[in-house]
């Protein structure tokens, strides 16, 4: 049993859009343990909870927001605002009504296909 199913996802997803050279994907490293003075140290630097674990860039000047979960968290019959913590679902109306696109994904698959209906130039192995 892996112990971050979350990160082996994020590995994954970030190895995908790498295939896509019109994409530029970032991670926002909110997670973790840290004791008082670091957590201090991060806030002032600008880290803040709820944001979503990447960001996905592409021409003309889109942003996609995607907050990842471990891989059947949100699928199926599970509603994927319900995985979502208070500052999460905070950031993720914020970044809505700002007009980002945003999403919660539990899948690579899940991603390709939010960033496809996003119109973004998704490029990978099976086409």
């Amino acid at each position: 049993m892996r112990l971050h199913p979350e990160d082996d996802l994020q590995r994954a997803v970030i190895e995908t859009l790498r295939l896509s050279p019109s994409l530029r994907a970032i991670a926002i490293p909110n997670g973790g343990k840290r004791n008082i003075r670091e957590a201090a140290r991060m806030k002032g630097l600008g880290v803040t909870a709820g944001v979503s674990d990447l960001m996905v860039f592409w021409a003309p000047a889109k942003v996609a927001m995607i907050e990842l979960k471990a891989p059947g968290k949100v699928t199926g019959k599970n509603r994927p605002l319900a995985a979502l913590s208070a500052e999460q679902l905070g950031w993720f109306g914020t970044m809505q009504v700002m007009g980002h696109y945003v999403t919660v994904c539990d899948s690579v698959e899940s991603v390709e296909n939010f960033l496809r209906q996003c119109g973004a130039p998704v490029r990978t192995t099976t086409g």
